[in-house]
């Protein structure tokens, strides 16, 4: 994975360390928890930090390549 990509945290800090969500989050890169009400920011405890893929270096596909196929079927001769 580390020659595809490059890993890293979307939330700064350690887990278990006081975090803020200020209003405008992206609600795609964080998942509010537990007792959400009212209105940001909010104040809680960081239980994950997440992971996002700062860079990807994919091979190219060619037109012939079809995505769907995860493995291909073997037909032992």
């Amino acid at each position: 994975i580390d020659s595809w990509f490059e890993i890293e945290p979307i939330w700064p800090g350690e887990e278990g360390a006081p975090a803020v969500v200020q209003a405008g989050f992206d609600a795609r890169r964080v998942r509010l928890t537990g007792n959400v009400t009212g209105e940001p920011p909010f104040r809680g405890t960081l239980t994950h930090h997440g992971w996002r893929a700062a860079k990807s270096r994919l091979p190219a596909l060619v037109d012939s390549a079809d995505c769907a196929v995860l493995t291909p079927a073997e037909i032992e001769l």
